[in-house]
């Protein structure tokens, strides 16, 4: 299942690569998502929480092209099954003091939770999507306007 879209952010590119490529910055606008650890500059690990399952998740910057592109790969799963999720983004200027944040997602689910969840994996992450994007633009826009930022 492949997902798309674009969304303004009224903060200078840099300040959007800088919250968007901190796992702690950006995992905390993601619902569901909790015990985040970083492993090392390209890779953390986080489980997330869903339909009264956790899964316990591995993500790794596959590209990382600052501050314009960027792509995470994120790898999760259990004896109900896998779920794999890339997503890439790419950054733009959008006037002076905002950005164009251009994303892709391409999620492949298996076993159980592919069959169980499968059918309703859109409509959850369109919903989702707008919360984070929300979440992503509030606290950005408030980093970007504070003295020293």
């Amino acid at each position: 299942m492949q997902f798309q879209g674009q969304e303004q952010i009224g903060a200078p590119s840099q300040t959007v690569w800088a919250f968007l490529v901190d796992p702690h910055h950006f995992t905390a606008c993601a619902p569901g998502l909790e015990n985040v650890r970083v492993v090392n500059d390209r890779e953390f690990t986080f489980d997330v929480s869903a339909a009264g399952m956790t899964l316990r998740c591995t993500a790794a910057w596959v590209r990382l092209d600052p501050p314009r592109a960027a792509q995470l790969s994120i790898t999760g799963g259990d004896f109900f099954g896998r779920a794999s999720m890339t997503n890439d983004v790419q950054l733009s200027d959008d006037g002076s003091q905002a950005t164009l944040l251009h994303w892709s997602t391409e999620v492949q689910l298996s076993g159980l939770l592919g069959r169980l969840a499968g059918p309703r994996v859109a409509s959850m992450v369109e919903s989702l999507n707008q919360d984070v994007f929300a979440c992503l633009r509030g606290r950005i826009e408030a980093r970007a306007e504070a003295p020293g930022t």
